[in-house]
């Protein structure tokens, strides 16, 4: 509600052309000493490449190209039973909030992504715009966040077997770009002869 409040009044201090965004990011809080941490888990670094032992902690935040206003996050263990090195409290009540913590924190990244946004819009917080970097960006997670009315700006990857659609024809990553490209390259020679 906080968060809420210093949008609104930022909001009023910036141009209606500037475009209000949601960002997602995920950053390692590493726990490399601890042994016996509730849902402690291997994490993967990506600056070091490497897995550590730690959490991951899933932020969502706003800005306006200025400011940056954090509205709430998500701290991670790992979904996959394997890579957590210590489990769940037994004598922990379910119907507590501690509780419930420590079941989001076992499920996949990007189902708390749209929790996070869904509690962001829920609170009156709007964005044209949702960023985050290709960790993030799969087909299925653009076509939810296009569900919850907000456009996605992101890093695409390039894998394979993930086919975009333009101009009716399916191609892969790099023919949807070297299409692009010609079509630019097109209007570029149109503006430059007239």
């Amino acid at each position: 509600m906080l968060s809420a409040a210093v949008i609104q009044r930022i909001s009023r201090l910036t141009s209606d052309d500037r475009a209000d965004v949601l960002i997602v990011d995920d950053s390692l809080f590493s726990r490399s000493r601890s042994k016996k941490v509730e849902l402690l888990a291997r994490v993967y670094d990506h600056v070091s490449h490497k897995f550590v032992r730690g959490f991951r902690m899933l932020i969502l935040g706003w800005s306006d190209g200025n400011s940056f206003v954090p509205l709430t996050f998500s701290l991670l263990s790992s979904e996959n039973e394997r890579n957590r090195l210590r489990g769940v409290e037994g004598s922990i009540d379910k119907r507590t909030c501690g509780y419930k913590r420590r079941k989001e924190s076992m499920q996949k990244a990007t189902d708390i992504l749209f929790e996070l946004l869904t509690q962001a819009q829920g609170m009156g917080i709007t964005a044209k715009y949702l960023l985050f970097d290709s960790w993030f960006a799969h087909p299925a997670t653009i076509l939810m966040a296009l569900k919850h009315s907000i456009h996605v700006v992101c890093m695409l990857k390039a894998p394979p077997k993930v086919h975009y659609e333009y101009e009716g024809r399916r191609m892969t990553l790099k023919e949807l770009y070297s299409a692009l490209k010609n079509a630019v390259d097109e209007q570029r020679s149109l503006l430059l002869s007239w």
